[in-house]
């Protein structure tokens, strides 16, 4: 697979470290060696894509969110910041995926399925206001992009579970893949279970577990699946394994 691009990076090369401000510039600092250190501010010049690509801007309260997470707060805790974070900015989608987690685990389904979908009408209304509508490229190797893309996935597998919109979801998958070949989200797996009428869970056949501890999903098992049972489906996958041929 292709490396993926990063537009936002944080620097560090011996004595020099730099970090990114909310205006999009870097604060760069420098260290001579002798104790001395000098601040500089620079410009980084707008990313230039192709058309019909989209690459979000960054938003501040990322690092807040990152931050959060790793602090080791409550789940009680993490709601509320979350909570936070959204009033700041609505426009950022991962603590909406967050605070519905945490509802689901708390048995309030309905409640966790207004977060997806208040996450899902406000992305595709940021999306048709600085990108036109659905960009036809929209790749997960843009770190800024990403709490878009986690937010549409989220909301059509709950759209899957709880509102049994299944074609609507299997639309927004589509999109995904198309939008992102490399398909580091593996929508493909679930467009292929769409498809073949599979229910909402069902990776947990591809579970592997060591006792009573869950390792992750069986990666060999779910790609024998995929190989073998995506060739039924030529006007679906087409696409998909063109573009995987021309990486080999």
């Amino acid at each position: 697979m292709k490396k993926p691009k990063q537009n936002k990076k944080i620097e560090q090369k011996g004595p020099m470290r730099a970090k990114k401000l909310p205006d999009g510039s870097l604060l760069v600092a420098r260290d001579d060696g002798k104790g001395n250190i000098q601040l500089d501010k620079m410009k980084i010049p707008p990313l230039r894509l192709p058309k019909g690509e989209f690459c979000d801007n960054d938003h501040a309260v990322s690092h807040d969110y990152y931050d959060i997470l790793e602090r080791g707060y409550s789940y009680i805790r993490i709601k509320k910041e979350m909570l936070k974070l959204i009033e700041r900015d609505p426009d950022f989608y991962d603590p909406y995926i967050v605070v519905a987690d945490i509802l689901e685990s708390e048995l309030k389904n309905r409640e966790a399925q207004k977060y997806y979908e208040e996450g899902y009408r406000r992305a595709k209304n940021y999306l048709q206001k600085h990108a036109g509508g659905m960009p036809a490229k929209m790749e997960w190797g843009f770190l800024e992009n990403r709490h878009l893309m986690r937010i549409f996935a989220h909301y059509a597998y709950s759209n899957w579970k709880y509102g049994g919109g299944k074609n609507e979801s299997l639309e927004i998958f589509r999109w995904l893949l198309k939008a992102n070949p490399n398909d580091n989200q593996g929508v493909r797996y679930d467009i292929l279970a769409l498809r073949e009428s599979l229910k909402w869970n069902w990776r947990e056949k591809y579970e592997a577990w060591d006792g009573n501890v869950l390792l992750g999903l069986d990666p060999r098992q779910m790609d024998a699946w995929f190989d073998r049972e995506s060739k039924k489906y030529p006007d679906e996958f087409n696409d998909f394994w063109k573009y995987a041929d021309s990486l080999e």
